[in-house]
């Protein structure tokens, strides 16, 4: 399970402020043996993310949304209680009301980060990680300004 935050970055003008939260469901597995050399060594995981429940907010509106990303994760120093990690992925959100404001109900997520796992006991883990996550309709619209956010993510992971 992980909870994310999102403040939104306004870097063209013209977007009003927003902020959004999410609570999701990360299904994943580790896709390779140990890889690369030294500091590099780790392995690579591919993970399904689904939001349930994604608030968003702007100025005096409220939109309600689910999401779903395809994840890839390299975790470096298998084996350690502490792993760094760095990530990529998208997906999808589709909205109750057009976000931002007056373009779409539909939007993709190109997203990408970082962040550090610990192990608190055999099979618990809990993940911390911040993502740039650029949301937009892909061109479904003529008029598409796009978000871009930081995110950050706080998770706990049950692993077997």
């Amino acid at each position: 399970m992980q909870i994310g935050f999102n403040f939104a970055m306004d870097l063209w003008g013209g977007l009003p402020d927003s902020e959004a939260v999410s609570l999701g469901l990360r299904l994943g597995r580790v896709i390779t043996k140990p890889i690369a050399p030294g500091p590099l060594r780790g392995n690579l995981h591919v993970a399904t993310e689904l939001h349930p429940v994604l608030i968003f907010h702007d100025d005096s509106e409220t939109a309600f949304a689910v999401a779903g990303e395809l994840m890839l994760r390299d975790y470096f120093a298998p084996g350690a209680k502490v792993r760094p990690f760095i990530s990529a992925g998208g997906g999808i959100v589709l909205s109750n009301r057009r976000i931002p404001r007056g373009i779409s109900k539909v939007n993709f997520t190109p997203q990408g980060g970082g962040g550090v796992a610990v192990t608190l006991r055999p099979g618990t883990v809990l993940s911390l990680e911040y993502r740039i996550h650029h949301m937009s309709d892909g061109v479904l619209t003529t008029y598409n300004p796009g978000v871009n956010s930081s995110v950050l993510l706080v998770g706990v992971s049950w692993v077997h």
